[in-house]
């Protein structure tokens, strides 16, 4: 990538009428100086316009001459440039997000030479609703949201990238940059920048989202690689639809159950039980902790139970030789939902942050590091399983990680045994005679952190 220095151009004269209280642009002057001449205004002078550029002196995350400061400073319209003798060097910010309140240009003096690191531990840009920025030259590196935006959120604006480089930035949704129009439209042009080795749930690089208004997204002359995410575009570009009637069932949804837990909250309390709300109750759990905890349970029973019990169904009729065995008492179903978890994680991924100073396979981690678990990779470990790659629920799988291990280890490990292995799999073979494919139809497979079948087509004999 060439790095291109911003040539900064003083704006043109402006003439001013103090009786009329008008602006005019020069190339409009003749008309101006008609319309003073009639409406008899004064013509007073012409100066310079009032925009100023303001250079950054040092890599210092706040005080004189940071660039935190100049953007304190700075007004509307004006320039942030970068003194020479920054070149090669990286400013770290250690006090939080740079807050972007103004209509500004950041002209940096080329992505190589000078980058804005967020330490991963803060988003690095937050751009404020309706304001018109550009942010050209620099590298925007590590920045880190639990939400949006790990490194630039434009939160409803105008925003123009050009020239940048955004690389090691994470965050829930848009690891790069997220675009949203919570606030009113937002606009983002990213033109001739790298985006790589950003990571997110979804939009790895970039995250598009529509919800308050319209949210549009340009991108010329790109390039998008290795980022990482799970769902909705997930690595590279995610465009989100921002459906509100979506939103609105998800929230009526989330609301009913805290409704239901409220409820049987005084009931459990005079009675207490074995249910998952009796023992959160009898540790002395706060009840927001206990609303969350009931409902990751409900989501928990919902996608990886699905995703075993049909995953276990096609694996079985895919490989017959696998369900005679089962049928002739040579195998247990245990054995089947086991292998198969092992074979296809319905979990595939879980994101970790590190907790202190860590070395492994060469490489060194630092507390707050993110790094993701790939327990689908794990489970298919030559070192540990022989043609790891093939189904068969012969195999000890012992060593499978598909619920986890140590304190992470899944507490909905027993009850989905149970599930799959005691009633669903048993049942389905049991009470859908001559269960087979439908071969009019391909079986499809999708997922990266959540994995499984998309569609199942079977069909069964009457009667």
């Amino acid at each position: 990538m060439k790095n291109q220095n911003t040539q900064l151009k003083p704006a043109g004269p402006r003439i001013a009428s103090r009786s009329a209280g008008l602006l005019i642009r020069p190339n409009t002057y003749r008309a101006a100086v008609l319309a003073l001449f009639f409406y008899g205004a004064t013509l007073l002078s012409t100066s310079a316009a009032s925009t100023d550029t303001i250079t950054v002196i040092n890599t210092n995350d706040s005080g004189p001459g940071s660039l935190r400061q100049a953007l304190v400073n700075v007004n509307d319209g004006d320039t942030i440039n970068f003194d020479s003798s920054l070149n090669g060097q990286k400013i770290t910010l250690t006090s939080g997000q740079l807050n972007l309140d103004k209509d500004v240009t950041i002209s940096g003096p080329g992505a190589k030479n000078l980058a804005v690191d967020g330490n991963r531990r803060s988003r690095v840009f937050y751009v404020n609703p309706g304001k018109t920025v550009t942010i050209d030259g620099l590298t925007v590196a590590n920045g880190s949201s639990d939400f949006y935006g790990g490194g630039i959120y434009n939160d409803s604006a105008a925003l123009t990238v050009t020239n940048c480089v955004l690389s090691g930035n994470s965050a829930y949704s848009g690891g790069g940059i997220r675009n949203e129009s919570a606030n009113g439209g937002a606009t983002l042009t990213v033109t001739n920048c790298t985006i790589s080795s950003n990571s997110a749930a979804g939009g790895g690089g970039i995250a598009n989202l529509t919800s308050g208004g319209d949210a549009t997204l340009m991108v010329i002359n790109c390039t998008i690689s290795e980022n990482s995410g799970d769902y909705d575009g997930g690595d590279g570009i995610a465009n989100y639809a921002g459906d509100k009637e979506v939103e609105a069932r998800c929230h009526a949804a989330t609301a009913g159950i805290d409704a239901a837990i409220d409820d049987m909250i005084p009931v459990v309390t005079r009675h207490p039980n074995a249910s998952i709300l009796g023992v959160l109750l009898a540790a002395g759990m706060r009840t927001e902790s206990i609303r969350a905890n009931v409902k990751l349970a409900i989501s928990g029973g919902q996608n990886e139970p699905r995703d075993a019990i049909s995953g276990s169904v096609w694996a079985l009729l895919t490989h017959p030789e696998q369900l005679a065995l089962v049928h002739a008492g040579k195998a247990e179903w245990i054995d089947v939902f086991e292998e198969y978890a092992r074979w296809i994680a319905p979990i595939q991924m879980s994101p970790r942050r590190v907790a202190k100073p860590w070395s492994y396979g060469g490489i060194d981690f630092e507390p707050e590091d993110r790094v993701f678990f790939m327990f689908g990779s794990a489970n298919r470990d030559e070192a540990c399983f022989a043609e790891p790659d093939s189904f068969d629920i012969t195999r000890n799988t012992q060593k499978s990680i598909a619920f986890g291990a140590g304190p992470h280890y899944c507490a909905g490990a027993f009850a989905s045994r149970a599930m799959v292995a005691d009633v669903a799999l048993p049942s389905a073979f049991a009470r859908l005679k001559g269960l087979r494919l439908d071969e009019r139809e391909p079986v499809r497979i999708g997922g990266w952190a959540f994995r499984g079948l998309l569609n199942l087509p079977v069909v069964w004999d009457a009667g």
